[in-house]
């Protein structure tokens, strides 16, 4: 570990790495001490690689990234589009819903994002 990353600033690290990738399964069906070790061999690696100055990561590690950076950026938007319906629906004075019309904006706008997030993959 280099001297740049604090004990504390690493345990962080590591914890907020578990949590993702519990997160990422829907916290379902996995083993948190599994999450621990492989996110502290993570995040050691990557302290080790910052401390050389040369990052190492093959094809199939950087499409994994840029996938959970796809999939990190639709449930963002999914849970943007989901608080606007709940603001529309309490300025209405009136509870979620499923309607029409609210199905149709959730589906415009997620269009949209997979349309943009398709964009970005060229």
């Amino acid at each position: 570990m280099g001297s740049d990353v604090t004990a504390e600033q690493r345990q962080r690290m590591i914890a907020e790495a578990a949590y993702f990738r519990a997160q990422r399964r829907g916290f379902e069906n996995g083993n948190s001490t599994q999450d621990w070790l492989a996110a502290e061999a993570e995040i050691d690696r990557a302290v080790a690689q910052r401390n050389t100055g040369r990052v190492s990561i093959t094809p199939h590690e950087l499409e994994q990234l840029m996938q959970r950076a796809r999939e990190a950026q639709l449930e963002l938007i999914a849970e943007a589009l989901k608080a606007k319906l709940q603001e529309q629906a309490a300025a209405d004075n009136t509870r979620p819903r499923s309607n029409g019309a609210d199905s149709l904006i959730a589906w415009e706008a997620l269009s949209a994002a997979l349309h943009s997030i398709a964009t970005d993959q060229k």
